[in-house]
């Protein structure tokens, strides 16, 4: 199964980002450079090679974050193309809590780390969910969003 890890980035101004990482955009870079060359090797130029290219090469484009932006004190969650995205801005006052859940699902009780922000106005927002794997620094992120936006942070193993 694919998965999107979100990668925890902390910038010397005092904000920080969890967002897509770097590792991502080069997986479809690469993918994209590899069918150019193999079409340009091949004696024709086919329709699908070329459509899986742009798919790659979009791909490589998407973006996902959440950043906390001390001086402004916003909270803002950006997702799609570079060029064209959504923009959302959240008042930190409308954060009640911060949930960091780790869990096992399946007959394999394969293990998974959520984190949420418990919103006043929309319910749970799930920031990121992903398998849990040794170097995860979700729970890093967990605290340093509570810290910035001065709310209660739940840590459950279950």
């Amino acid at each position: 199964m694919f998965e999107l890890k979100l990668h925890f980035r902390r910038e010397a101004d005092g904000s920080f980002r969890l967002r897509l990482a770097n590792g991502f955009r080069l997986t479809f870079v690469g993918l994209a450079i590899f069918i150019a060359a193999a079409m340009l090797g091949a004696e024709s130029i086919s329709p699908v090679g070329v459509g899986l290219m742009v798919i790659s090469l979009m791909a490589a484009l998407f973006d996902e974050s959440w950043a906390w932006h001390p001086a402004s004190q916003r909270l803002e969650r950006r997702i799609g193309l570079i060029f064209l995205y959504r923009h959302y801005v959240l008042d930190p006052q409308d954060i009640m809590a911060i949930e960091l859940r780790r869990f096992g699902v399946g007959t394999a009780h394969r293990r998974l780390v959520r984190l949420n922000l418990e919103h006043g106005k929309t319910g749970t927002i799930t920031l990121e969910c992903h398998r849990l794997y040794p170097g995860d620094n979700l729970a890093e992120a967990a605290h340093a969003f509570a810290q910035a936006l001065k709310c209660p942070l739940t840590e459950l193993d279950a």
